[in-house]
């Protein structure tokens, strides 16, 4: 707009160099004042954009500076807690090693608790078959004495009555 009025001025400057009185000398003096002005009132503008524009820049400038001052705060304040997260997330996976360790040892523990419940069982059929054969020989030989084996089981005591035919007593045995 500024540089229509100035090509204007110039336009009217050689029509108004044919002469005063003419419409062309008092159009271009006209539009000479105009562009003077106009010239000015650009100049003022400018002025007062370039003074808007510093001052946002001055103003983006604090607000960076700000900015920068948080991110800093920010990673202080940040800084102890992602260590004390590292530390948690060490402890965490050895807690879990720990726990795998533990159950792999109960896994173990309870195996062999259930192979000595087998062992133990088995064991135990045996001492209870030894027992019997043993009673039956006893009873086979105490029977071609002539000697006859009753038990008796009471809850305070065992008590073993054996009586011989030959000698017609009957002793009793705790």
């Amino acid at each position: 707009a500024a540089q229509d009025v100035v090509n204007r001025a110039r336009k009217g400057h050689f029509e108004w160099m044919k002469g005063p009185g003419t419409s062309a000398h008092s159009v271009a003096i006209e539009t000479a004042a105009t562009a003077n002005a106009t010239s000015a009132d650009v100049s003022v503008a400018f002025d007062r954009q370039m003074a808007m524009v510093q001052s946002q820049y001055e103003q983006l400038q604090r607000i960076q500076n700000d900015l920068k001052l948080d991110e800093s705060r920010f990673h202080k304040d940040l800084l102890p807690i992602q260590k004390e997260l590292d530390a948690t997330a060490q402890q965490l996976a050895k807690a879990r090693e720990s726990k795998k360790n533990l159950e792999k040892q109960l896994q173990d523990t309870v195996e062999v608790i259930r192979q000595l419940e087998v062992k133990k069982e088995m064991l135990t059929e045996r001492v209870c078959g030894a027992t019997a054969t043993a009673e039956q020989r006893r009873a086979q030989k105490l029977g071609a004495l002539g000697i006859t084996q009753v038990k008796f089981h009471d809850e305070s005591r065992s008590t073993t009555l054996i009586s011989m035919s030959i000698l017609g007593t009957i002793c009793i045995l705790i």
